[in-house]
């Protein structure tokens, strides 16, 4: 999938995005109890802008990899508690923990260093995390 339609999905819902803000990730289910038959029932994969105006937009994909821009949601950074950033080889691990969040306490997702049919993930994955390790620093 091209990033161009990403884009195309999230502007036809009225956020702001642009090239090299988004990276592809999957959202690691919760519950260290389900086998890891059921825990890879429940793996969803999302597309996460890190926009200019200070919030995450998330993007679920069905399934079968298509686009749900109905699901579409946006996480204003005031509510992220803590941001953490973990190189693990070929993936970063990133989770994010919320405060004041109605429905979420905690997301944990990978974010693999490259993906094959989406070649602008590795420069994207690079400047984000770059510049999301920068704004921890602080």
């Amino acid at each position: 999938m091209e990033e161009k339609e990403v884009l195309s999905a999230l502007s036809d819902k009225g956020y702001q995005a642009a090239i090299g803000q988004t990276v592809m990730g999957t959202l690691q289910p919760k519950g260290a109890l389900l086998s890891p038959m059921a825990r890879a029932t429940k793996v969803k994969v999302h597309y996460l802008t890190f926009n200019d105006e200070q919030e995450i937009i998330v993007l679920p994909l069905s399934f079968w990899g298509k686009l749900v821009p109905e699901e579409i949601y946006a996480i204003p950074l005031s509510d992220v508690a803590s941001m953490a950033i973990k190189n693990r080889g070929l993936y970063y691990k990133m989770v994010i923990k919320y405060h004041n969040h109605a429905y979420r306490k905690k997301d944990v997702y990978q974010v693999n260093k490259w993906i094959a049919k989406h070649p602008w993930q590795k420069t994207n994955v690079a400047a984000i995390v770059e510049r999301l390790q920068k704004q921890l620093a602080v």
